[in-house]
């Protein structure tokens, strides 16, 4: 991935940005680069300094579904990494001076099945977390902020040379372990049997009442059931055999799953410096994100950012992995 930094008043003033974008404090443009690759720009909108959560974009590499990408109208698969992290540090915000932009490329292939050659529409669409860093001064972990969905125009993309592979489906005949110690093997195990559990009360649990609320926000019948039913799905992920792999991390990663990849899961060595509840949590967090379970996404981590996705945003709260973390734990 190719990295560059630099002010340039006139391309960010010719940017057409919508008041959606305005509101969200930067705006994303994608312009196609060479057989499935892009290049995404974000650029402060604003004329004083904001920060922004880096892993809502592609700027420092892919965790998380960030674009809306069609083949003939059908949406492609994303196979990329869903990284679970204990919430943003302050290394995680990325400060912008106004009218400054920041501009990576992207190799799309890498993270979605482009596997037919062809034209493919693409549209950076995700919540950004941003901040004000000149009204409110704050240098929190979790002093967030505003989390709009920003969206940048739609592009086609020509794939020409089709590099994508979608990883097989792994299936084992019991559970077992990759590179991990006993004591590790131990410790995933009783995490297991809690999230199980926690997933069954969640479910059972499942109410319109201020715990709903705090998590998923104004209740309505219908998103209620999609909970429901996201719960159910989580429960009987766990009745696959997982395969946990132990592994190192990038500072602040737990765990991670491919969503096209179920009952694998990769635990980071951070992961079990936590107690077996807050370690079962984590991996109700990762199950969920599996397509053949709920199929949830990461716009955010922590209280702070769950309770304000879910005040402001119960439709993208829940499809939030660690809403249903949050809910798990306060019904278990």
């Amino acid at each position: 991935m190719s990295f560059r930094r630099f002010l340039n008043t006139a391309v960010v003033m010719a940017l057409v940005v919508s008041a959606r974008f305005l509101a969200a404090q930067v705006a994303v443009e994608v312009t196609p680069s060479d057989n499935g690759k892009v290049l995404v720009r974000v650029s402060n909108t604003k004329l004083k300094k904001v920060s922004f959560l880096r892993y809502n974009t592609p700027l420092h590499g892919m965790e998380a579904n960030l674009f809306r990408i069609l083949r003939d109208g059908q949406p492609v698969k994303y196979i990329g990494k869903l990284a679970l992290r204990v919430g943003p540090t302050e290394q995680d915000w990325v400060t912008l001076l106004p009218n400054e932009s920041i501009t990576a490329e992207v190799d799309l292939s890498e993270h979605y099945a482009l596997d037919r050659a062809g034209d493919y529409s693409v549209q950076f669409r995700y919540p950004v977390a941003v901040r004000d860093e000149e009204s409110t001064g704050l240098r929190s972990a979790e002093d967030a902020v505003e989390t709009p969905e920003v969206e940048s125009d739609v592009v086609n993309v020509w794939v020409g040379e089709v590099r994508s592979v979608v990883p097989p489906v792994e299936t084992r005949a019991t559970r077992g372990f990759s590179g991990c110690t006993i004591t590790q093997q131990n410790s995933i195990n009783a995490a297991y049997s809690v999230s199980r559990t926690m997933a069954a009360r969640a479910h059972n649990a499942l109410a319109n009442n201020s715990t709903y609320q705090t998590w998923f926000g104004a209740y309505t019948t219908t998103r209620a059931n999609t909970v429901k039913s996201n719960y159910r799905g989580i429960y009987y992920a766990h009745n696959g055999n997982w395969n946990s792999t132990c592994t190192t991390c990038e500072s602040g990663v737990i765990a991670y799953v491919y969503p096209s990849r179920p009952y694998n899961v990769w635990v980071c060595s951070y992961f079990h410096q936590f107690g077996a509840t807050e370690k079962g949590s984590f991996l109700l967090h990762e199950a969920s994100h599996w397509n053949a379970a709920a199929g949830t996404d990461d716009y955010g981590y922590g209280t702070t950012f769950c309770r304000n996705l879910a005040r402001t945003n119960p439709g993208n709260a829940i499809w939030n992995a660690d809403n249903y973390r949050y809910y798990a734990l306060a019904t278990y």
